[in-house]
């Protein structure tokens, strides 16, 4: 019975996180702190990307400069 609501939590942990992610990639942008581009950056990539509150670690595909970039809402 204990092993059901494990993995129950499991699984409703597991789609909280994709469905944040999901949010993430669709309403906010990044901005490169070296070239100011704005950047849409998909799902699965913001999924493994490594990250500190609001601010991810990519690389620019304009500049190729790899830093924190802080994330933006779009209005």
């Amino acid at each position: 019975m204990e092993s059901y609501i494990v993995l129950i939590l499991i699984i409703l942990t597991s789609a909280t996180v994709v469905i944040s992610i999901m949010y993430l990639s669709k309403n906010f942008y990044f901005i490169c702190p070296k070239c100011n581009q704005r950047l849409k950056i998909p799902a699965k990539k913001l999924l493994i990307t490594a990250h500190v509150f609001d601010e991810y670690n990519l690389r620019c595909p304009f500049c190729g400069e790899k830093n924190y970039m802080k994330q933006i809402k779009e209005k």
